[in-house]
């Protein structure tokens, strides 16, 4: 019987790649430079998954991860970009309560901006803004391994876009967040 768990090096960092019992992939960084430490972190994991001491992990509550991203933050931008960025997330989450990280979905995200701008007249920069803050935020949770891919780099906006007039309307057409700009 192979590894089950592989270690692989993403810029200088190590990351390590496996599959629970249950079927599930985990890719996770072990935030090290360092070969040897991950060495032993593969070794100490596979033993885990061999002998079932490993368990799958249970689903990050909103408030636990929330708690852990304000933590992460302020060494990362200004004071006042922290506060913008977390008021954003504050209207989000006020407007579409999560009681776990992994119910944060694509429809959820294109909703939000959607409605932003249709009741708050927002610009398509502050629309892009928004969306580039819940980005970052499920990229963070990406990273640590609370979700498997980032919902946000799907998301949508229903924004009404001219293709010239069909029997004197216009007429609207669903367009990508990115090709706003």
């Amino acid at each position: 019987m192979g590894e089950r768990v592989h270690v692989y090096r993403r810029g200088r960092t190590y990351w390590v790649d496996y599959t629970t019992d249950a079927g599930k992939r985990i890719r996770r960084s072990l935030d090290t430079r360092v070969t040897t430490f991950a060495e032993k972190e593969r070794a100490r994991l596979e033993y885990q998954l061999r002998s079932g001491e490993l368990e799958e992990a249970e689903r990050m509550a909103m408030a636990l991860f929330m708690a852990e991203y304000r933590e992460y933050q302020p060494a990362r931008k200004t004071r006042k970009s922290f506060k913008n960025d977390f008021s954003y997330l504050s209207t989000f989450l006020g407007e579409h309560p999560l009681e776990f990280l992994d119910e944060l979905t694509v429809h959820k995200v294109s909703q939000h901006i959607t409605e932003q701008r249709n009741r708050d007249g927002l610009s398509p920069r502050s629309l892009n803004r928004i969306r580039e803050v819940l980005h970052t935020m499920a990229s963070y949770a990406v990273s640590r391994g609370y979700l498997d891919e980032n919902p946000v780099s799907k998301a949508w906006v229903q924004t009404p876009i001219s293709l010239g007039t069909w029997c004197g309307r216009n007429v609207p057409r669903s367009r990508p967040m990115s090709t706003l700009l």
